[in-house]
């Protein structure tokens, strides 16, 4: 399907498999850094684009992304929203990489969850 797609290239652009998304889990914590690679960015900007763009419950998302529950999507929407703001060049240089390869996928992915839910109720 097109999400697990989008996330299994998105992991492959870093040298990882989707699978070390999940690293540390059930240990204590989530691993932030696997292979030099900050897991923890690439887990917010997914979470983010995601939940963002496609018809998921932050529980779907957290699944997806590695995260133990739905509250680090909701966390981490605020958080990257923040950092898009402010043009963070950490959060960008990876979520840029995430937006180049769904332009692929999501051609027609025009709107935000926000506002979709806009159009659907006009």
């Amino acid at each position: 399907n097109q999400i697990e797609s989008i996330v299994q290239e998105y992991c492959e652009s870093f040298d990882i498999k989707h699978s070390d998304l999940y690293k540390g889990i059930g240990t204590g914590g989530r691993a932030r850094i696997y292979k030099g690679i900050n897991l923890s960015m690439i887990r917010t900007s997914l979470s983010y684009y995601l939940y963002e763009k496609y018809p998921l419950t932050a529980l779907q998302v957290s699944q997806l992304v590695g995260y133990t529950d739905h509250s680090m999507v909701i966390h981490n929407r605020r958080r990257a929203g923040e950092c898009i703001d402010v043009n963070d060049e950490l959060f960008m240089n990876h979520y840029n990489i995430l937006l180049k390869i769904c332009m692929k996928y999501d051609v027609n992915q025009l709107f935000s969850r926000r506002e979709r839910i806009t159009l659907i109720h006009k």
